[in-house]
């Protein structure tokens, strides 16, 4: 019985090898290296982190307003503010930063 089962089993790995080298698989994102990638990705990532930041920089300003004097929901609100800005140029940045990375290992 347990020669039975090796045998199925090492016959259906044989037949799905087999198989995977036939199929084609294209690439998505058309790159051939990361600057490429990082340089098709990037206009997507800041179409789609620009509207999030206006809606939590108007977040932390609606909270800042009404506050009403309690300095817990102001300090909530500048620290929204202040993650949005600090995420949406952390976003900016990555479009930049992988050519200066890839031109210094490539010196």
């Amino acid at each position: 019985m347990k020669g039975f089962l090796t045998l199925i089993a090492g016959t259906f790995f044989s037949l799905r090898v087999a198989h995977a080298a036939d199929v084609q698989l294209t690439n998505p994102l058309g790159a051939d290296n990361l600057q490429t990638m990082i340089a098709n990705v990037a206009p997507a990532l800041i179409a789609i982190a620009a509207p999030i930041a206006t809606i939590m920089v108007l977040y932390g300003a609606f909270l800042m307003i009404t506050s009403a004097g309690n300095e817990e929901r102001i300090s909530t609100g500048r620290k929204t503010i202040l993650y949005a800005a600090v995420g949406f140029l952390a976003v900016l940045l990555a479009s930049s930063v992988v050519p200066v990375i890839m031109s210094i290992f490539n010196q």
